[in-house]
């Protein structure tokens, strides 16, 4: 006497093995385009970071007749406020001043845009890790 097949229900091994495939290539795929969408956002701290420094650097040359040369008197420390930037600041008296934040910790990931600038003229500039400006990508 032959037993009936039974409905089997469930997946194969294959299957299975078929699903993990395409789960792995669309996250080798999906993972890099995220970190540089990550990235691109945290480029915000360095841009807002040297602008509301050069802001404090006009404020405190009209009240002390010089730029500042050091971060406290503008309520910054050498970093910008996430972290990501380590920030540089030169001042010439009254004559001029530049501000740079470089990418620091997981941020210098960021070859494109790894270093900002920004003058006492209002000039931004970026670079990318190779010193090539990029400050059209980055600004």
């Amino acid at each position: 006497m032959k037993s009936k097949p039974s409905n089997q229900r469930g997946v194969s091994l294959l299957q299975l093995l078929v699903v993990l495939a395409i789960i792995g290539v669309l996250a080798g795929l999906a993972i890099p385009a995220y970190d540089n969408q990550i990235r691109k956002a945290r480029r915000a701290d360095a841009k807002t970071a040297l602008s509301e420094l050069a802001n404090q650097q006009v404020e405190y040359l009209l009240n002390h007749s010089v730029y500042s040369t050091t971060f406290p008197p503008l309520g910054y420390g050498n970093t910008s406020t996430n972290g990501f930037y380590t920030l540089t600041l030169n001042a010439i008296g009254s004559t001029s001043f530049t501000i740079d934040g470089t990418a620091t910790g997981s941020q210098a990931n960021d070859t494109d845009c790894a270093n900002f600038r920004v003058t006492n003229t209002g000039a931004r500039t970026a670079t990318n890790s190779g010193n090539l400006d990029n400050t059209s990508n980055c600004w």
